[in-house]
């Protein structure tokens, strides 16, 4: 709530913790997982990630702003 432009540049950002976001209405099987550093424009990790009943984990590590996650359906 803290992440605004004026104070990300006064470096007031408060990091938010670790979480777990779930994510429902998948595809079963294998996936490929992309974080993403949105202010570099660079992938900061690659895994493999698996959804079983149309549901997946995605965990989310502790942040200062934002990311995004690019995800690839790779088969059962």
């Amino acid at each position: 709530a803290d992440f605004t432009w004026f104070n990300a540049v006064e470096g007031k950002i408060r990091t938010a913790p670790a979480a777990v976001a779930v994510l429902e209405g998948l595809r079963d099987g294998k996936w490929q997982m992309e974080l993403w550093d949105t202010w570099r424009g660079e992938i900061v990790s690659r895994d493999r990630v698996v959804a079983s009943s149309g549901r997946m984990e995605l965990p989310i590590p502790a942040l200062e702003r934002d990311v995004a996650y690019k995800l690839r359906w790779i088969g059962q």
